[in-house]
């Protein structure tokens, strides 16, 4: 198991950390605004090549211990987490000191020099088809409707008390007293991750359009691209770690395979996170790594808003309407710290977790 957790959670981790610099925007740079005309200078490139280089070495050295020492089982679990916060931290840290860099490289450059800045935007985006449609979260649904039903009508064969918690080899290593709540968890979670899944499809759909100035046509193609491809893998992952639990719900009703149900589920999130690498590698930040699209070059630069990105990954600006845009650094969105209603629905996708916790005992 231990290899399992480091090999299909651990190395896709560090993989992705490695390659943030390569599927960002083109007109962005460690958390700070660029020209997209020098992206491909020698100085930004030596960054990211010396960004990856370092993280891609930090990586073994919070890695390799976690098979080469004799952790004990029940403690296995709480040394993982800290390996991956150790190594999070760790490549924010290099992150941080290349985006100290950027910042005083940009401020010895004039790289706007005759640009003049612009704010692109499609008055029919939100007309256009930005995400898979809704329709498709009716599957997760269903499984999860056929998990609450088999749990309701045979209830009498779920032994008492209720495995809830397994160590890293698959055995059961706390159980609860037999009653609705415990034995509702995994539909409950199945529920509250579809449900989740729903947001994100929500947000990436409603989030802010961000369009190259320099190259509106070719950035508002990958943009809508970007979307629809993150949609599908929503879509997609959301239903197999739901079907997972499905199957984990009905092995502890009909007491079959639940060693094999348990790696079943830990190898679907192993390969949900390697398929994030490979979409994230093929398509970039915004679209930025989806090729065969016709480019201009409009000479124009976009409106540098670098002082609303604090530490170039937290988006703070009080005057704009959005909940949630791109990130800067990495692929995927983010909120705009400065709307309280996006640290409320932050807030609540947090809390709804500990209910059920708390309601399953």
């Amino acid at each position: 198991m231990k290899w399992i957790l480091s090999l299909f959670v651990f190395l896709p981790l560090v993989a992705i950390t490695s390659v943030t610099p390569y599927i960002t925007r083109r007109t962005e740079s460690f958390g700070v605004s660029i020209p997209r005309s020098v992206y491909g200078s020698p100085e930004l490139k030596a960054f990211r090549k010396q960004y990856a280089m370092i993280t891609g070495c930090l990586g073994p050295l919070f890695f390799i211990p976690l098979l080469i020492l004799k952790i004990p089982e029940e403690v296995f679990p709480l040394v993982f987490a800290g390996a991956v916060f150790g190594y999070l931290s760790a490549g924010f840290i290099v992150y941080y000191l290349y985006h100290k860099k950027m910042k005083r490289l940009k401020r010895s450059r004039n790289w706007k020099g005759e640009r003049k800045e612009a704010v692109a935007l499609d008055i029919r985006f939100h007309q256009r088809k930005r995400t898979v449609s809704y329709r498709w979260f009716l599957l997760p649904l269903a499984i999860t409707g056929a998990s609450f039903i088999c749990t309701a009508l045979f209830y009498d064969r779920i032994p008492d008390p209720v495995p809830m918690h397994y160590d890293m080899n698959g055995e059961v290593n706390r159980w609860a007293e037999k009653t609705p709540g415990s034995v509702s968890l995994l539909p409950l979670v199945s529920l509250f991750m579809t449900g989740l899944f729903m947001l994100v499809n929500w947000i990436i759909d409603q989030s802010k359009q961000q369009i190259d100035a320099d190259d509106p046509e070719k950035s508002l193609e990958q943009n809508l691209i970007f979307r629809r491809r993150w949609s599908g893998f929503i879509i997609f992952s959301g239903t197999l770690l739901v079907l997972m639990f499905f199957l984990a719900q009905l092995s502890l009703i009909f007491s079959y395979g639940q060693k094999a149900v348990f790696l079943l589920m830990m190898t679907a999130v192993g390969l949900t996170l390697v398929g994030c690498l490979v979409l994230t590698i093929l398509t970039g930040q915004g679209g930025s790594r989806i090729h065969g699209i016709g480019e201009n070059d409009g000479g124009l630069i976009n409106r540098d808003d670098d002082r609303f990105w604090k530490l170039g990954v937290f988006y703070y600006n009080p005057e704009d309407p959005a909940l949630f845009l791109e990130k800067r650094f990495g692929s995927g969105w983010t909120i705009n710290f400065a709307r309280p209603a996006a640290w409320l629905l932050f807030l609540g996708v947090l809390l709804i977790p500990v209910i059920i916790a708390i309601f399953a005992g």
